[in-house]
């Protein structure tokens, strides 16, 4: 389990695939996901406490948002590398 904190416009790369922070608030935050190889934007919405599993079953948790920075909990397979941009 990783716990970590973005900022809105701050990114994560797992594998292959990006995922930038474009929204947070007390209810929601709001995720673009691309895949770099060339695959199409997709935006994740998360409310608070929700479970959200999204490329290579990484599950996330929003835990809380104070201004523009989201804490989180990551819980990635044991081979996926996950890295802060």
């Amino acid at each position: 389990m990783l716990v970590m904190t973005l900022d809105v416009d701050q990114s994560l790369l797992i594998e292959d695939v990006q995922l930038r922070l474009t929204s947070a608030d007390a209810r929601q935050i709001i995720f673009t996901m691309t895949k770099l190889s060339g695959g199409r934007e997709t935006n994740v919405v998360m409310q608070r406490h929700q479970i959200v599993v999204v490329c290579y079953n990484v599950r996330f948790q929003m835990i809380s948002v104070e201004g523009q920075t989201a804490r989180l909990v990551l819980e990635p397979p044991e081979n996926i590398q996950i890295q802060k941009l």
